[in-house]
């Protein structure tokens, strides 16, 4: 981690993409990576640690390690793929206001969750309407659209798996939680990160050693500094050039950041084809438009574009201009953590849910490293009810597989809880003929079902 990189993190680490990687050594440890968007809209890697087991208090260690070289950042959110273990590593070494910090909240990546209903969710009318609910830009719209998901399927598996993984945490993968924020509208997924991993294994060798494996990590790393350098010099130069647009308009479009001008000239260009397809002005009175890039960058639109254009009112006036210029004087993309339209109220759980919610994702962890195999992307669970939480074997739509059921003792710590599970682990042998006898230290009294 160089210097530059932790000072990157501490000052842009907002929102901080996490994903791991393997076959990059010999000693299949797996690779975590720290990627953020900085002042100039460019992603870059800030941090990478490698774990030698992958679960959730090894990672957790990892990251209170960055904590102690960047001592001031301080994440409001973290985008990742649908992995419990990352989930429940992020809340340990994040704990929010329990110790006087910020909260710091775990939001799914929208492309990973749509590639795993691909897979689970194969009735594709199903899946349809979960990709609607997903988008739904409010919370009793989304909720409604689920509830029909659930309802209008005829596939019990379906409709279990539905109802176990995606009913209780619908904020951290529906976009309507994120409508307050335009930067969480602009990033959905972890692809740049998937992308800068795709990259750096074409340069990896799993026979690397894990002195050969950093050398070829710094490599790249420097590679991408040195892009994000090209980036900022072009930043507030480069002036983009464009045939069929206003001499007006063009000049005020110059006066962005070079990555701004070439959205606004794709927006006025997109008025040509409206056009095209016979609608007219939308008719705007105001510059408050409902469409998804104004929600996601507070800029001019193809509508407003094409009210101004060829409309009644003329939207675009000096002082108009001015005003969205100045929204990157400053901050340049930075000024997105801190804009937004809305301020959405997410509930907040009781001390009760946050222990219930701790149990389940220690069961969850386990299960997913009991059941997932190495290089497959992990399920969810939801907390059972009644204050308890089952342990259950993962149900494969339509292919079940031996399944025991045990109830943790509602007392039990968070630490109880994983320690007993990790016991419990060794002794586990799933087989569609036999039955596994209750760990002792579950207790006599757990009911096995």
């Amino acid at each position: 981690m160089h210097p530059k990189q932790l000072k990157n993190l501490e000052q842009h680490g907002w929102l901080t993409l996490i994903d791991s990687t393997h076959k990059t050594n010999r000693y299949d440890c797996r690779l975590f990576t720290l990627y953020i968007r900085d002042y100039y809209g460019c992603w870059n890697v800030r941090a990478h640690f490698f774990v030698s087991k992958e679960d959730s208090v090894t990672i957790a260690e990892g990251l209170k390690i960055v904590r102690r070289f960047a001592r001031h950042w301080s994440p409001r959110y973290f985008l990742s793929d649908q992995s419990n273990i990352e989930s429940n590593s992020i809340r340990m070494a994040f704990p929010g206001l329990k110790n006087g910090e910020q909260d710091c909240d775990v939001i799914f990546c929208t492309v990973h969750i749509m590639r795993t209903w691909m897979n689970k969710i194969y009735d594709k009318k199903t899946r349809q309407k979960m990709i609607h609910a997903m988008h739904k830009r409010t919370k009793i719209g989304c909720e409604v659209l689920v509830q029909q998901a659930i309802n209008e399927c005829s596939i019990t598996t379906i409709k279990n798996y539905i109802t176990r993984n995606y009913t209780k945490n619908i904020h951290q993968w529906a976009l309507w939680a994120r409508q307050h924020s335009p930067l969480l509208l602009q990033v959905t997924s972890t692809n740049a990160l998937e992308s800068y991993h795709s990259e750096l294994k074409r340069l990896t060798s799993p026979q690397h050693g894990l002195i050969g494996a950093c050398h070829k990590i710094v490599e790249l790393d420097k590679k991408k500094c040195s892009d994000s350098e090209h980036v900022a010099y072009e930043f507030h130069v480069k002036r983009i050039s464009a045939v069929g647009v206003d001499d007006d308009i063009l000049q005020e479009i110059h006066k962005f950041p070079f990555p701004v001008q070439q959205m606004l000239i794709s927006k006025f260009c997109a008025v040509e084809r409206r056009m095209e397809k016979g609608k007219s002005a939308p008719g705007l009175t105001s510059l408050h438009c409902y469409c998804l890039f104004f929600h996601r960058y507070l800029l001019p639109c193809r509508h407003i574009f094409h009210e101004h254009a060829y409309g009644v009112t003329k939207l675009l006036t000096s002082d108009v201009w001015e005003k969205f210029q100045r929204m990157f004087d400053e901050a340049g993309f930075d000024i997105y953590i801190s804009c937004g339209l809305v301020d959405l109220e997410v509930p907040r759980m009781t001390e009760a849910e946050k222990a219930t919610e701790n149990r389940r994702l220690a069961v969850s962890e386990l299960m997913e490293r009991v059941h997932t195999p190495q290089n497959k992307q992990p399920e969810d669970t939801t907390p059972a009810k009644g204050g308890k939480t089952n342990l259950v074997a993962d149900e494969d739509l339509g292919k079940v597989r031996h399944l025991t059921v045990y109830d943790v003792p509602v007392e039990w710590t968070h630490e109880q809880t994983l320690s007993a599970l990790a016991t419990w682990r060794n002794t586990i042998k799933f087989s569609s003929k036999k039955t596994e006898e209750v760990p002792d230290h579950l207790g006599q009294d757990s009911p096995k079902r």
